[in-house]
């Protein structure tokens, strides 16, 4: 959401729950944030995303569940536009935070 609010040209959310999709779709509408979001496993969003990003953001509280760090790794480097950086923040980007 932070992403979209800073003026990204592109935002797509990836997760394995349908549940939660759901429930990103109906805080993205009501903030009117225009961000795709699709079901995947994020082994698989290369396949389950189209086009190029200049970033790919994962939060740090993901990195926990996935049995195969590495495998990850591959995945990332995939969706990211080469030479640009793949960014880990600790904390998710907010527009309103401002420390």
């Amino acid at each position: 959401m932070g992403l979209s609010r800073l003026g990204a040209a592109r935002v797509v959310g990836v997760d394995l729950s349908g549940a939660s999709i759901a429930h990103a779709r109906e805080i993205a509408e009501s903030c009117a944030a225009d961000i795709e979001y699709v079901e995947a496993n994020v082994y698989d969003a290369r396949s389950a995303v189209e086009g190029s990003f200049d970033l790919v953001y994962t939060s740090i509280g993901v990195l926990c569940w996935l049995p195969d760090i590495d495998a990850w790794g591959a995945c990332r480097r995939l969706a990211a536009v080469p030479r640009r950086s793949v960014l880990h923040p600790r904390r998710s980007p907010d527009v309103h935070d401002r420390r």
